[in-house]
């Protein structure tokens, strides 16, 4: 699985996605990064700038894909830079289109492991496992 399909280009995601909240939690040695609803190029540029503060983000533990995993919030760009364990995807039971196949085998190509929530519960019942240890 070399290859990856997720476009690098700045493509239309709406000025609201892309000045989503982004959030860095450090909580006993586990960082957890949350990106809300963020495209590409905010995503990026919220990246690149913790690295030009000193905060390198090449090591969380679990990272929430934004945007419900959709194709126009991920690029390879913001991948090879994102060094994560555990990616965690919320979808909905009723949208198939979500997340797309290109998407979640970018995330594996790049190492993530990857897991899709369709129950409609919040990441936190994955937070309680990584608490007790059981997601690394």
């Amino acid at each position: 699985m070399g290859i990856d399909f997720l476009d690098d280009d700045n493509n239309p995601t709406s000025t609201e996605n892309n000045i989503s909240t982004i959030v860095l939690f450090t909580i006993e040695g586990y960082k957890l990064l949350f990106t809300g609803d963020a495209g590409k190029t905010g995503l990026y540029h919220a990246v690149t700038y913790a690295e030009s503060l000193g905060i390198p983000l090449t090591d969380p533990n679990f990272l929430d894909v934004p945007n419900h995993g959709s194709k126009h919030n991920l690029s390879s760009k913001v991948l090879s830079k994102l060094k994560v364990r555990t990616a965690f995807i919320s979808a909905s039971p009723n949208d198939p289109k979500h997340p797309p196949k290109r998407v979640t085998n970018a995330l594996k190509k790049h190492q993530h492991t990857v897991y899709v929530n369709r129950s409609g519960k919040s990441a936190t019942t994955l937070i309680h496992q990584l608490e007790k240890g059981g997601v690394r």
